[in-house]
């Protein structure tokens, strides 16, 4: 079995998507983790910010791992 597709090409391939739009979903996913992150270490310190932001980005992630792309996406 050739390393270099096993690595880089077979879960993407599985998922029907090809490496470059599974590095772009996953690198936004990413991104929105680290944001939702961000708020929420705020919020545990100062309770009045980003009240919601938890919850807000646990249903906006889940939407999108759902349709298994951002609308933005183009397939």
């Amino acid at each position: 079995m050739n390393y270099i597709d096993y690595i880089f090409f077979k879960h993407p391939r599985e998922i029907k998507m090809t490496y470059y739009q599974h590095f772009k979903f996953s690198s936004l996913l990413s991104c929105l983790f680290c944001c939702s992150s961000c708020q929420a270490c705020i919020h545990s310190i100062i309770p009045c910010l980003f009240e919601t932001s938890s919850s807000d980005y646990n249903k906006l992630i889940g939407e999108y791992l759902e349709n298994g792309r951002f609308p933005m996406m183009k397939r």
